[in-house]
């Protein structure tokens, strides 16, 4: 029989991970000092409903992430939707675009 403590005993006194910051019901991270929210695509209007009623006046979905280029995201407003294209500055390649109805 040993004396070492058994591997029971060892994680009993080991606090438990802290609890992941949640928001309406999502995960929240932290980027740059801007606050993520990892939202599913099913509930996207639901949480951004939720948001502008806390006051939140900015919300911007992330599909793709390029930290490193720099360029303007162009928006084509239609009657029934919008259209966006990720346009790089000169030299670059990065690129990514889509489209949404308007609800």
């Amino acid at each position: 029989m040993s004396d070492a403590p058994s591997d029971d005993t060892a994680t009993e006194d080991e606090p438990a991970p802290p609890e992941p910051e949640v928001l309406h019901g999502v995960p929240v991270g932290w980027s740059l000092g801007q606050q993520e929210l990892f939202v599913p695509r099913d509930e996207l209007i639901r949480v951004v409903k939720a948001l502008h009623e806390d006051g939140y006046l900015m919300c911007v979905d992330l599909c793709a992430v390029d930290y490193l280029t720099y360029g303007v995201l162009r928006l084509t407003l239609r009657a029934e939707g919008y259209d966006w294209r990720f346009v790089p500055v000169a030299g670059s390649t990065y690129s990514d675009s889509g489209s949404s109805p308007c609800r």
